[in-house]
């Protein structure tokens, strides 16, 4: 058990706690209302991620992936200058991302690169790649911002429910049944964090945490094992993506190119 792994169990014990205090009615407000912004950010981020896709910060985003891809590849075939001419199916061949990933990236780069297999500069290829990389960034950024946004609206509603819960049995009931939705909230967090981890896994920022969740013990069980991959996601990707579900990081790597190439 490392750092990682405490910090998991301190996030589900810890809202455990909380909703022992708050109570069931509070909690399960809570509950509701976390997936009803969940689903309706879900809808509504495409038009945030539209408007973000025009500003300055998808440029930034891009710079960062580019300049990353370019580092990689001078690092793996140092004899290649930026210049010469190869294909995009090598370049994507070449690329951390499971087999599964990288078909998905093919097929989504071909409108920038009809033919995957012709000649062109090592520039262009990771242009466009950092390009759809870029795009799954913005849209996860959007639809955090969607989420809280929904999050601070619902918490107007909860000072109504803070006059059911006074009377002495239903306090009882209320504080046992808060202890249990409390820890299952945060059983969510944790697997929602980890979700929003997968866009940012290519970056060297979070290389430490990464490799952490690795070697972890619990961390490692909730990101192998995220129920809202298949909830937000194609089945038939998720079916496809199970013969890689030993690999630590295919879940990662599945959720970065699903959201912002498919």
């Amino acid at each position: 058990m490392n750092w990682i792994d405490l910090v998991v169990i301190i996030i589900i014990v810890g809202l455990g706690v909380v909703g022992l205090k708050k109570g069931l009615v509070y909690s399960l407000f809570k509950l509701v209302s976390f997936f009803i912004s969940a689903i309706i950010a879900v809808k509504l981020y495409p038009l945030i991620s539209k408007i973000l896709s025009g500003t300055k910060l998808f440029s930034i985003i891009k710079s960062g992936i580019f300049n990353k891809l370019m580092v990689e590849q001078q690092t793996s075939s140092p004899g290649l200058g930026s210049s010469a001419k190869v294909t995009a199916q090598s370049i994507i061949e070449g690329l951390k991302l499971p087999g599964f990933a990288k078909g998905m990236l093919e097929s989504n780069i071909a409108q920038k690169i009809p033919d995957v297999t012709e000649l062109i500069s090592i520039t262009e290829v990771m242009d466009s790649i950092s390009d759809l990389l870029a795009g799954a960034v913005i849209d996860i950024l959007a639809l955090i911002v969607v989420f809280i946004l929904i999050k601070i609206g619902l918490n107007f509603a909860e000072r109504i429910l803070k006059g059911i819960t006074v009377l002495p049995l239903i306090k009882q009931v209320d504080k046992v049944g808060g202890l249990a939705f409390g820890a299952l909230q945060g059983i969510l967090i944790v697997y929602i964090v980890f979700v929003v981890m997968m866009a940012f896994s290519a970056l060297p920022q979070f290389s430490g945490i990464l490799n952490a969740i690795e070697s972890s013990k619990v961390a490692r069980t909730f990101y192998q094992n995220n129920f809202i991959i298949n909830w937000m996601f194609p089945q038939n990707v998720v079916a496809y993506c199970i013969p890689l579900s030993n690999s630590p990081f295919d879940m990662f790597a599945f959720a970065k190119a699903w959201i912002g190439l498919g």
